[in-house]
């Protein structure tokens, strides 16, 4: 994979909404080689790394959400790679740009830093050999670096410096997320105050006993005096040792202080939180001084009460909660949707429609109401797609539909998901296509299919698994009915999912133009 084989990826898979550009992520990696998937998830670490270095990032993060700490702006930088190769790169050398987006509520994209990693174990593949196996290389490396080469890398000295970078590189992004500086949380979202108050400064004063809620009431002129104090308090304390890992040890010593403080204040204050996270959807998950789980809105109301031992992310409106030991699904409101009788929960949650679960040894699947829709009879059960999903049993796999009904015999070494009508199988280690109704229409002929793009047709590859040396990997590439449009013959592919007619292909040591045939004309499905 090169860079521009990572922003294709991207760019196809962007949607201002983080749960369906999740699903989309998981559909476009599916289809590549393992090697590739480890490799874009090796570019999109990289892309964040590089850009929390610029000024300019860390002043999008905190006028858009009010912090910029190092995990907040991590998950900044994922999502502004989210939004697409234009708007990152725009983002970094004009972060008033971004101004021309619709408001986000929150902008930040932690789950999309292990796309690629879920992706793969999804598989079966061990993660952490494939991407330990398949770095980055040097000159991979040195095209991206190039790419920051022009941007301005002077950060200011202190916090009052940033505040002033902030509202001069993005005034019309300050004022349409209402952001004037240190105390630019807005004042009827005191939980917000609160988080942003401890973010903002390394650690508050250990003798520092104020009430949460009393600093949240502050103005802005008393909160920012507040916080100078706090800073000054910082500067007083014992200095961090030298060496990284002491420095790392005693940091967390430090938050682990305060979190004990705050329980100690929560004791007495029902209101108070040992822990505050992101809003995601208008919700903050937050975990109380019994270290139990529930959520906030953004008024403050806990919406979901303190029960919980394990809380999951929201899925088509409901997450996911543990309680006494037992699984469940709870929707918004904090009401039970799916009761509390299951041993596991698949970590997709609802995805299709039905959500997997584990009743003692074996997996099945419920609706949205908890019915159940099919059976807790399986070794596993792979999300629905398009009405299909893989279930396996004594190692080996076969198609279920959303009736619970099984479309097809255990006779696949792998799960097969279905994409635009079409699902890629694998039997005695060669792959096929499986038509809409789960019929074989192309018998196992090649290493690896990968799925069927919106125009119909897919890539298609031959190599010797067992023996990576030997026989060279030939490329081309097949239609819906497995017909051969581009013979099997290439060296490589680059590919243009949404330009054909750009589709090359090398063979004996050159790029030469491939004929696409009517897919170069055609548009896609649902394009319009």
């Amino acid at each position: 994979m090169d860079r521009r084989q990572f922003w294709d990826i991207v760019d196809n898979a962007k949607d201002p909404d983080n749960d369906r550009a999740s699903e989309r992520f998981f559909v476009a990696l599916r289809q590549l080689p393992a090697e590739d998937a480890a490799q874009f998830g090796h570019y999109l670490n990289l892309y964040a790394e590089l850009a929390q270095e610029i000024p300019a990032a860390y002043v999008a993060c905190a006028v858009m959400n009010f912090t910029a700490t190092d995990d907040a702006l991590l998950y900044f930088c994922l999502w502004l790679a989210a939004r697409g190769e234009n708007v990152f790169f725009d983002a970094l050398a004009c972060p008033d740009a971004l101004a021309a987006l619709p408001k986000a509520e929150t902008a930040e994209f932690e789950m999309l830093a292990g796309v690629a990693r879920a992706v793969l174990e999804e598989r079966g593949d061990d993660a952490d050999r494939v991407f330990a196996g398949h770095p980055l290389s040097k000159a991979q490396r040195g095209e991206a670096e190039a790419e920051f080469a022009g941007y301005d890398r002077v950060w200011p000295e202190d916090e009052s410096g940033m505040d002033a970078l902030a509202l001069k590189l993005a005034p019309a992004l300050a004022e349409k997320y209402g952001f004037a500086g240190a105390a630019s949380v807005p004042p009827s979202d005191p939980l917000a105050l609160k988080q942003a108050l401890l973010e903002k400064i390394d650690w508050l004063n250990p003798g520092m006993a104020a009430n949460m809620q009393t600093i949240a009431s502050m103005d802005a002129a008393d909160l920012e005096a507040f916080i100078k104090e706090q800073e000054e308090a910082a500067r007083r304390a014992p200095a961090v040792p030298a060496d990284p890992e002491a420095a790392e040890r005693f940091g967390r010593a430090q938050k682990e202080t305060r979190l004990r403080e705050l329980a100690a204040e929560a004791a007495n204050d029902p209101s108070g939180y040992m822990q505050i996270g992101p809003f995601t959807g208008g919700l903050a998950l937050v975990i109380g001084p019994s270290r139990k789980m529930g959520f906030v809105n953004k008024e403050g109301t806990l919406v979901v009460p303190l029960l919980y031992d394990e809380l999951g992310d929201f899925s088509a409106g409901l997450c996911s909660a543990a309680k006494g030991g037992k699984w469940g699904f709870l929707d918004k409101n904090g009401g039970i949707a799916v009761a509390f009788v299951y041993d596991e929960i698949g970590r997709h949650g609802f995805q299709g429609g039905l959500a997997a679960v584990r009743q003692g040894a074996f997996w099945g699947a419920v609706d949205k109401k908890g019915a159940p829709a099919v059976p807790c009879l399986y070794d596993d059960v792979s999300i629905f797609c398009e009405g299909f999903a893989s279930v396996r049993k004594a190692g080996k796999y076969a198609l279920i539909d959303k009736s619970g009904v099984l479309r097809t015999d255990f006779i696949y070494d792998r799960g097969a998901l279905y994409l635009n009508g079409r699902a890629v199988f694998t039997r005695d280690g060669k792959q096929g296509i499986l038509d809409e109704n789960c019929r074989e229409i192309l018998p196992p002929v090649y290493t690896q299919v990968e799925s069927f793009f919106e125009y119909g047709y897919a890539l298609v590859i031959n190599y010797d698994r067992e023996n990576p040396g030997g026989e060279p990997r030939k490329m081309g590439f097949i239609d819906r009915q497995g017909t051969v449009i581009v013979p099997v013959i290439y060296e490589n592919i680059f590919q243009r999912d949404r330009h054909p007619e750009k589709n090359t292909g090398l063979i004996n040591g050159e790029w030469v133009p491939l004929d696409m045939g009517k897919f170069a004309t055609e548009k896609p499905k649902g394009s319009g």
